[in-house]
């Protein structure tokens, strides 16, 4: 009965916004996440049979040393990459529910390092790329994860109006002290927007399914996993399963 009520639970948790379909380079339909038929191996700590889901990967992600979109230790045993969607609600919940004791566990100890990647993965998401922007013109003064905290945390104000949306994070930026007018010009750097396209392109190349997704180690970790799927992740990835 427990464990019955655990995979309900379980299934009630992993949920995800779904991903694009390519077509010859373009994004055209929406897809739910698929969860693969080849289980991963077993991971200790693995209460609810979590491990079962996640996705291998063909190679374990390359992150530079000086990534400014990291925390922790560039040395930690363990990288996992985020990538996520500022509008997705999913991406919220992580954010909101499980990356705070992520952070406290693993981050913070040095048993993590920590990536973020633009993912954007559901087209009615409009104003999601000028939240991938923003994050991009907030890194170039410093204070990347400052913005990524108040995105999502304050999504609903900045979500509703595509044509809005880059005001209202320009409004942002001075709160957080940042220069607007050099926050406004990267705003409008075509060549901003195309880094955010570029790493929706490489979330789906590497069969990411929709968003959050997260590399870690050997795996793809699909959906919003509760805290004890990245505790099966970080024990697999730290045994080089």
């Amino acid at each position: 009965m427990t464990r019955r009520i655990a995979l309900i639970i379980l299934a009630l948790v992993l949920a995800s916004c779904g991903s694009y379909e390519a077509d010859t380079g373009r994004q055209v339909s929406i897809r739910p996440t698929i969860v693969p038929s080849t289980p991963a191996p077993p991971a200790t700590k693995d209460t609810l049979g979590i491990a079962s889901e996640f996705i291998p990967l063909a190679a374990p992600a390359q992150i530079p040393a000086d990534d400014q979109r990291s925390l922790g230790d560039p040395n930690a045993p363990v990288t996992i990459v985020e990538y996520s969607d500022f509008q997705c609600p999913f991406c919220q919940r992580h954010h909101v529910s499980v990356f705070p004791d992520l952070k406290a566990k693993y981050i913070d100890t040095g048993k993590v390092r920590y990536v973020f990647r633009n993912y954007i993965a559901v087209e009615s998401h409009t104003s999601a790329p000028a939240a991938g922007v923003a994050s991009f013109c907030a890194m170039d003064q410093g204070k990347f994860w400052e913005m990524y905290d108040i995105l999502f945390v304050r999504a609903s104000e900045w979500g509703i109006d595509p044509n809005l949306a880059p005001q209202t994070m320009l409004k942002y930026a001075e709160e957080l002290g940042l220069d607007s007018k050099t926050f406004a010009q990267c705003q409008a750097d075509p060549a901003v927007l195309a880094k955010v396209n570029a790493e929706t392109a490489e979330a789906v190349a590497a069969q990411a399914t929709g968003t959050p997704a997260f590399f870690i180690g050997n795996y793809i970790i699909p959906g919003a996993y509760p805290m004890e799927g990245f505790d099966a992740a970080i024990t697999l990835a730290s045994q080089n399963q």
